[in-house]
C-alpha cells in the first residue's frame, strides 16, 4: 500500500512538481496553449484545486500523485517533439484575407446549417428523455412537477435502472443520436467567425442553451461541460487556423473564462437541487457536498480506485487495448463494452462520501497497464505535437479538427476520457466533415505562405483572390 498524504502534503507536492513541470514545458513549447504546456499547466491547477474544498479531509495517495506527474511530464516529452519553438510561419492566408476585409472561401450556409439543427436538436433531446424515462411533458410545466422529474430520473440513473430499462428505448436511442447533433454543433459553431454570417458571435453559443435545458430536464450535468469543452477547444483551434499562430491569452480571454465559471456555477447547483427533488434551506448543505465530489473529487477517487487494485495493472487481468478510453475500440477487441463502464463507486473521505469520477488516466491503466499506459501516453503526445504543427505550417483543416478534438480532452481530463463516449466521438467525426466541406474551397491555396506574400495578399482590394498553382504565382481576377 502507498503512503496517504494530506492537504500540505498535495499542495507542496503541487509546488515542487506540477508547478514546475508545467513551467518547464510552457518554456519548451513557446505558449501556455500548446497540447503538451496545456495538459501541464490544467493540471498544475487541478492537482491543488481539490485542497480548497475538501483541507484536512483530503486523502491522496502518493503513488496516484507520481503516476499523475509522470503522464503529464511523458505526454508533454512526445508533444515537443515535432514542435519548433518559434515557427518560421506567424500568419496564414486566410488571416491576410479576412484582414483584407474579403469574404473567405468558405460555405457558411453548411455551417449555420449544422449550428441551427444541433441547436434544435439539444431541445429535442431533453424532451426525447422525458419520454425515454416515461414522464409527460406536462408534468414538468410547474416548478414543483420539475424537482419531482428530475429527481426520478437522477435516482434511476444511480440505481443503474436508467440505462437498462426505458419505458421507450427508441426514444433513448433518439436522445443519443440528438446530444451528437447538439455536440457536433458546439464544436463547429466557432468556424462561425471566419464568415460575415449577421450576428455570428450569438449563433457561436447557440448550441450551448440547449444542452442547459437538456441538462434542467434530466439533471445531467456532463452534457453541458462536456459542450462548453468542444466550443472551448473548437474556438482554439479555429484561432490558430485562422491566424497561424495560437491565440494570445490576455486580460480579455481571462475574463471570458471567469464569466463561463460564475455562469455554470449557479446552473450546476440549480441541477443539483432538482435531484433532491425539494428546495429548502436544509438542502443547500447537500447541494454543497454534492457539488464537492462532482467538480473535485476525481483525486482521491482515482487514489483510492488506484489502491484498491489487488493485482499491478497489466498483469492477470486483460488489458482494454483502448476499450476503457475510446469508443467503439471494444468492437475491434472483441471484449464486452459494458466492462468498461465505471459503474462501481469509490469512498473518497472518512465521512463515506463516493463518487464514480476517476479522471482520464484510470481508462488508460485499465487498457495499456502502468507501463503501456506511459508509452501511449507518449504516443498521444506526439500526435498532439504534430497535430498542431501541422495547424500552423500548412493551415490543415483536418489537423484542425484534430486540435480542437486534443484541447476538449484535455479539458475533460479530471472527469474522463471525452471520446469514451460514442456519441461525443461520433460528433467530432461528424464535425471534421463538416468543417472540412465548408473549407475545401480553399483546398487548393497553400494557407502557410512566405511574410511578402502575405503582405500582398493583405493589401489586395476586395474582390481580388489568389489562383496559385506554386507558392509564387498569383493572378488578380
Amino acid at each position: 500500500q502507498s503512503a496517504y498524504g494530506g492537504a500540505s502534503d498535495i499542495l507542496l507536492f503541487s509546488l515542487a512538481v506540477f508547478v514546475p513541470l508545467a513551467l518547464a514545458l510552457r518554456l519548451l513549447a513557446g505558449h501556455w496553449l500548446h497540447p503538451g504546456a496545456m495538459f501541464a499547466g490544467y493540471w498544475a491547477v487541478a492537482a491543488a484545486a481539490p485542497i480548497a474544498f475538501y483541507g484536512r479531509a483530503l486523502d491522496v495517495s502518493h503513488r496516484a500523485l507520481l503516476h499523475i506527474a509522470v503522464a503529464v511530464a511523458v505526454f508533454g516529452l512526445g508533444s515537443l517533439i515535432f514542435t519548433e519553438r518559434n515557427p518560421s510561419i506567424d500568419n496564414s492566408h486566410l488571416a491576410a484575407r479576412l484582414a483584407a476585409g474579403e469574404e473567405p472561401d468558405v460555405q457558411s450556409r453548411l455551417l449555420m446549417w449544422t449550428v441551427a439543427v444541433g441547436t434544435v436538436s439539444g431541445f429535442g433531446a431533453g424532451l426525447a428523455a422525458l419520454a425515454a424515462n416515461g414522464i409527460p411533458l406536462d408534468s414538468v410545466m410547474s416548478i414543483d412537477g420539475l424537482m419531482s422529474a428530475g429527481y426520478e430520473v437522477s435516482q434511476s440513473r444511480y440505481t443503474n435502472l436508467l440505462s437498462k430499462d426505458y419505458s421507450s428505448p427508441t426514444a433513448h436511442m433518439v436522445m443519443r443520436v440528438l446530444l451528437a447533433l447538439t455536440y457536433c454543433a458546439a464544436l463547429v459553431a466557432p468556424f462561425l467567425a471566419l464568415t460575415k454570417v449577421r450576428l455570428k458571435k450569438l449563433w457561436m453559443f447557440a448550441p450551448l442553451p440547449s444542452l442547459v435545458f437538456y441538462g434542467v430536464l434530466t439533471t445531467e450535468r456532463a452534457g453541458m461541460v462536456f459542450g462548453i469543452a468542444l466550443s472551448l477547444g473548437g474556438y482554439i483551434a479555429m484561432r490558430t487556423l485562422r491566424d497561424g499562430r495560437l491565440p494570445r491569452i490576455g486580460v480579455r480571454g481571462v475574463a471570458i473564462v471567469a464569466m463561463i465559471v460564475l455562469l455554470v456555477t449557479p446552473l450546476f447547483v440549480g441541477m443539483a437541487m432538482l435531484r433532491l427533488g425539494k428546495l429548502n434551506p436544509a438542502g443547500l448543505a447537500t447541494v454543497r457536498n454534492q457539488m464537492n465530489l462532482y467538480v473535485f473529487g476525481y483525486l482521491p477517487a482515482f487514489s483510492g480506485w488506484l489502491e484498491q487494485q489487488q493485482a499491478p495493472l497489466g498483469g492477470d487481468r486483460p488489458l482494454g487495448l483502448g476499450s476503457a478510453t475510446i469508443a467503439g475500440m471494444s468492437l475491434l477487441t472483441g471484449q464486452d463494452r459494458e466492462a468498461f463502464r465505471y459503474e462501481e463507486w469509490v469512498v473518497i473521505d472518512d465521512e463515506g462520501r463516493v463518487t464514480n469520477i476517476y479522471t482520464i488516466f484510470r481508462g488508460l491503466l485499465i487498457d495499456f497497464g502502468q507501463v503501456g499506459g506511459v508509452l501511449a501516453l507518449f504516443v498521444l503526445g506526439a500526435l498532439a505535437g504534430r497535430t498542431y504543427s501541422t495547424v500552423i505550417r500548412r493551415g490543415s483543416v483536418i489537423a484542425t479538427m484534430g486540435l480542437a478534438a486534443c484541447y476538449s480532452v484535455i479539458l475533460m481530463s479530471n472527469t474522463i476520457s471525452l471520446i469514451h463516449y460514442s456519441n461525443v466521438l461520433g460528433a467530432m467525426i461528424l464535425a471534421t466533415v463538416v468543417v472540412g466541406v465548408a473549407l475545401a474551397s480553399r483546398s487548393a491555396v497553400k494557407l502557410a505562405r512566405p511574410a511578402h506574400q502575405l503582405a500582398t495578399a493583405a493589401s489586395r482590394p476586395p474582390g481580388v483572390t489568389l489562383r496559385t498553382s506554386t507558392d509564387t504565382q498569383a493572378r488578380a481576377t
